[in-house]
This record gives C-alpha cells, structure tokens and sequence, in this order.
C-alpha cells in the first residue's frame, strides 16, 4: 500500500479530482497511474496531461509511463507496415 501514499492533502484532493473525471479518461487509466501523475507533476493540469499521452501508432491515449511500454502498438504497426508493403509490391510488380 505504500505505493498509494501521498506526501501532502493538496496532492491527495489532485488524486480524487482527477479520479472523479474518470469516465472522461481512457479505460487504460488506473488508480495507480493517477497517483504517480500527481506525484510527478505540479498541478492538476499537468497531471491530466501526463495521463492522456497520444500513441503516435495507435491514437489511443495512455499514461505516460505506459506510452514507451506498447508492443502491441508496435506489432500493429508492423504488421500493417508489412501487409502494405505487400500490397503494393502486388499490385505495382515490385
């Protein structure tokens, strides 16, 4: 439980606000990711910001520190890259 600990009541009230809003985050976004938003950033503001990261492969939003951490955006990506490679290699004859 320690990592639900917060250092002040302002940081604390930040959590709830921003936890009340929920519904207007991405389901990806848990209790915990809120805590560390507010833990590493100054305002509330702020803290929204960090929790609602754009995927440059997905355009889902996620948390910061699950941004850098999507393989499966990846492999999407990937994949897709591929099959329109593919595509074209088929159509144009290469």
């Amino acid at each position: 439980m320690s990592e639900f600990k917060l250092d002040t009541v302002d940081k604390a009230k930040s959590v709830l606000l921003i936890w009340k809003k929920r519904q207007s985050l991405s389901e990806s976004v848990t209790l915990a990711d809120v805590i560390e938003a507010v833990r590493n950033c100054g305002n509330v503001m702020k803290a929204l910001s960090y929790i609602q990261q754009d995927c440059a492969i997905c355009a889902r939003q996620f948390p910061a520190s699950k941004v850098r951490k999507l393989r499966h955006c990846i492999l999407r990506y990937l994949h897709l890259m591929v099959k329109l490679d593919f595509h074209f290699l088929k159509n144009d004859g290469g």
